[in-house]
């Protein structure tokens, strides 16, 4: 059985592109096309209780019962944005005294300074 469908912002009513539309728990899926349609094959001894996730970075990820999906679907996914920290980008690029001296500086916070024993059993 194949389900086809589109994946659509509810904000602008346009198709998403390469969302991820799985069915929950199983290694099936399928991902949305450049205008946001899709066409996912589903085993045909599922049973309609299983989920399908329709997920995409900068929406919200939907979870929809198989039974309601029909062989032409359409699907909203809401935007939810997510901020990211700010990016500070300089114009100098660093030199190779001042790479090294950094990672001088940094050893004693990037490797244990005090020795340990590890042991290991194998069974």
């Amino acid at each position: 059985m194949f389900i086809n469908g589109k994946i659509i912002n509810h904000a602008n009513n346009e198709g998403v592109s390469y969302a991820s539309i799985s069915i929950d728990g199983t290694n099936f899926g399928t991902a949305s096309d450049d205008g946001g349609h899709f066409r996912l094959e589903v085993d045909s001894t599922y049973h309609s209780d299983k989920i399908i996730k329709v997920s995409c970075i900068g929406f919200s990820t939907k979870s929809i019962l198989l039974r309601d999906l029909l062989s032409d679907s359409y699907i909203y996914l809401t935007p939810e944005p997510h901020l990211l920290k700010e990016v500070v980008v300089n114009a100098k690029a660093p030199n190779a005294k001042e790479i090294l001296q950094l990672a001088i500086n940094r050893i004693s916070d990037n490797y244990c300074q005090t020795p340990s024993i590890w042991s290991f059993i194998r069974a």
